[in-house]
Formats: C-alpha cells, structure tokens, sequence
C-alpha cells in the first residue's frame, strides 16, 4: 500500500483480536470450558462500565437488553458482508468453544476521524457466550458450574482498552493488555497502579491485540507529522483573513494575531525539510502534499494582495510609464498592469526598509514552491533510479 496514492483521504485502524488466555481465572468452576467472544467499539471519552444483569441472546448473536451497550462507541465500526448494517457502533469476534486459551482470527476495520480527540480508545468487551441450550444441559450446568443456572446468554468477563494515536507512533504488532471487571468513570485518566484493583487476573495480560493503521493523513513520518501539524496552522490562518475579508477592512491579518512571524517561521520550516522524507512517504501522500502546498502559496499571496497599499500606488504614477514608451502601447490588460504594479511596490518595501514581519507571505509562498519543487525532483530521481536498475537487470539476461 505504501506505493499507492490517494486524491481523497481515508483514516483507518484495523483491530485484529489475537488471543485470550484465562487458565489462571478461576471464576469459572472447575468443569466450565467458556466461549469466548470479543467486542470491540471506538470511544472518544471514558464511561463508567459494570458487570450488570446477564442478558439473552437473540438468534442472530445480540443481546435483547443489551443492544444499546455499545451507545457511548461511535458509529464507525466496518461490518462484516453478512451484517446488514455497514456501519455500526461496535463489531463482534467470532466465539471461540470450550476453551480458556482462545485464539481469534477477526480483523475489525474502523474509520478514525481526521482530527482524532485526545482520550480516543478502542474499548473491548471478552464474553462467555453460551452456545448450548436444552433442559438436560441447564440440569447439568446447574449441578456443577458456579453461579447461577446457564440459560442462552452472554456474560462480561471483562473489559480492556488501548489508546489510538492515529499511527503517529507505531504500535508494535502485538500488544498484551489487562482485563478489568469493571471500569470506573475516569479510567482513560488513570495510572495502571490505580486501576491495578480492577484487574480480575493481577499482574497479568492475558488479551494480546494488534493495531495496523492505514491512513493517508495520519503519517509515521516525522518530517510530514510536523508539516501537517504547521498546515492546521496555517488553515487557521486563512479562516482568520477571510473573517478580516468579509468585514471589509484594511487592517493587517497582523492585528488579529500578534504571533503571525514566528507561526510562518514554524511553517516555513516543515516545508524545508518536508522533501527530506522518505520517498515511499512522499510517494504515498503525493497528492494530498500537492494540494496543500498550492493552498499555502495561493493563500500567502491572497494575504500579501490584501495587504498591498493601493494608496502607495497612487503616489507613485511614474510607474506607469514601465508600460508606455513613446507611443508603443503595453500588451499588458490594466488588470495585468495593476498586478505587476503592486508587485514591485510591495518588493520595493520590503527590500527597500526591511524589518520584523515585512515579505513573509512572499518568503512562505516562495519556500512552498521550493519545497514542492524538491519533492518533485526526490520522486523523479527515484523513478530515474529504479528505471535504471530495471534496465540493468534486463540487459544482464542471457539473448
């Protein structure tokens, strides 16, 4: 996938259950081989969990009173073709029978947003699920599991969860997390110590779980981390020069924020050493980088226009005269001659006296356009190189 690019963005995590290992809980009796079933849901804040009423299970897999279980979990769940709902607030493993080691071969897919809220977390949920039913097995599960009589029903075990970065740090393959009866209200806040006395097997992690991301705008890249970062900057920007714009005003962008020099700075900075990325990175995330280097450059000199002094233009006329010589007229529109008129004004101000904040919609603007130009050059020498070597390779095969 890394070769791949993308016009639109997508932002994925993929949740695959691996394994559950509960031989040392010894909750279940000693002649009950639970099945197991995992449920997983995206939670952007914590809510308080509990081990309530057991609750029947429908013939298709859900609980009657448990359907809003999953309601604190956004709707971003990918089913499975046989569900008929595509989207969904949580997704379900398949149950793994009569076993205290259970092994999971699921992949849940889960759509993340753009901008992931701090305190995002996969929740789960482990079940014993029974898959048995009949008056001779109830007479037999009453004789000799713990608890109560074992009728068509899930039970919670317990709960774990995993915190989601969007891909930012690289999760390794497989992770081991703790199981807890029950989760209070502020769990995401919590130390491991003081959740320590929820756990039901302590100083364990028996739930191993892996996360793979596939994300265009999410990088793992540090050097397109930092550039997008400084573009959410930069798109703040523009939103606060159109709200300048509307009110039709001649006040500098400046004046709304005093900040404006040191945040080009930042962003001028993630755009130098954007092309030192690696070009599978640079590759992958082509099209969106076009895009929003071009919406830098084009909205540098939106700014830089608005903020051209027209009276200034008017106090120098003698600058018409670049455009009239004798009687040969200019091939420029005066709308053209307007343009290049600002243009070299606005230079002339900035070389003429410089000092702190002067040319810095121009200095960005030209740096986007050096930065895409260098990632231009990256991919076309790789493509060059690779050519090459194909090239090579075929010329060295026997005639």
């Amino acid at each position: 996938m890394a070769r791949l690019s993308y016009s639109t963005f997508n932002n994925f995590v993929f949740v695959a259950p691996i394994a559950i290992n509960l031989a040392g809980y010894d909750k279940f009796g000693t002649f009950h081989a639970p099945s197991l079933m995992v449920t997983a849901c995206l939670c952007e804040r914590a809510h308080a969990t509990g081990v309530g009423a057991p609750a029947e299970v429908s013939s298709l897999g859900m609980s009657s009173s448990g359907l809003n279980e999953h309601s604190a979990g956004l709707q971003c769940c990918i089913g499975k073709s046989s569900i008929p709902s595509l989207v969904s607030c949580s997704i379900d493993s398949h149950v793994a029978e009569f076993t205290r080691y259970s092994r999971f071969h699921d992949v849940m897919k889960m759509t993340l947003k753009p901008r992931i809220a701090p305190g995002t977390h996969v929740l789960f949920q482990v079940y014993d699920v029974n898959t048995k039913s009949g008056d001779i097995f109830r007479k037999v599960t009453k004789s000799f599991f713990k608890g109560s009589q074992v009728n068509s029903l899930k039970q919670v075990i317990g709960y774990a969860f995993t915190l989601i970065d969007g891909g930012s740090s690289n999760p390794s393959d497989e992770t081991g997390l703790p199981l807890y009866r029950e989760l209070p209200a502020d769990y995401i806040q919590m130390s491991p110590a003081a959740l320590e006395q929820y756990r039901i097997l302590p100083f364990e992690l028996p739930f191993h779980v892996s996360l793979t991301y596939q994300s265009t705008i999410q990088p793992k890249h540090p050097q397109l981390i930092e550039f997008f970062r400084e573009y959410s900057n930069f798109v703040r920007i523009m939103d606060a020069f159109e709200s300048l714009k509307r009110r039709n005003t001649r006040n500098s962008i400046e004046i709304v924020d005093k900040n404006l020099l040191q945040i080009t700075k930042k962003i001028e900075d993630s755009l130098s050493v954007l092309a030192g990325s690696p070009n599978e990175a640079l590759h992958h995330y082509f099209p969106i980088l076009c895009n929003q280097i071009l919406f830098i450059v084009s909205g540098s000199l939106q700014i830089l226009d608005y903020e051209s002094d027209d009276e200034e233009m008017n106090q120098d006329a003698d600058l018409s005269e670049i455009f009239i010589k004798g009687e040969n007229k200019s091939d420029y529109t005066a709308l053209e001659e307007s343009y290049i008129i600002k243009s070299i004004l606005f230079r002339q101000r900035v070389f003429g006296t410089m000092h702190s904040g002067q040319g810095m919609w121009l200095t960005l603007a030209d740096t986007a356009l050096e930065s895409l130009a260098g990632i231009f050059t990256q991919i076309e020498r790789h493509h060059t190189a690779h050519a090459s070597s194909a090239s090579t390779s075929n010329s060295d095969l026997p005639v």
